[in-house]
């Protein structure tokens, strides 16, 4: 079991962090399999200074992971990434694989 985040998970939220400090140009961020992708993602919607924040998952597997992650923050929890006052962020699904996250919105 994980106890904090990986190097690669770090990496992954500062470079999104530093892209969009620049431009709005979406982005696209890839991450070898096993390094972490779903705690990553559900970091990014505390990290962007943003209302909203579009993850697109490959699968309706991996849509569903992405979505209990978002729904309780298990991982970032545990690994003391996010504060357990700190509500989850809103999120949906859609059948065509987006997760839209409006943090602090109800």
């Amino acid at each position: 079991m994980q106890n904090a985040l990986c190097r690669a998970q770090v990496a992954a939220c500062l470079g999104v962090a530093a892209h969009f400090s620049t431009t709005t140009e979406p982005a696209i961020v890839a991450m070898p399999t096993g390094t972490g992708k779903s705690a990553a993602m559900s970091l990014l919607p505390f990290v962007l200074p943003a209302r909203r924040v579009l993850l697109v998952t490959p699968s309706r597997l991996l849509r569903a992971q992405l979505a209990a992650e978002l729904s309780d923050l298990q991982i970032l929890r545990r690994v003391a990434a996010v504060s357990a006052c700190v509500p989850p962020p809103k999120s949906s699904r859609s059948n065509a694989g987006f997760v839209p996250l409006i943090p602090g919105m109800t």
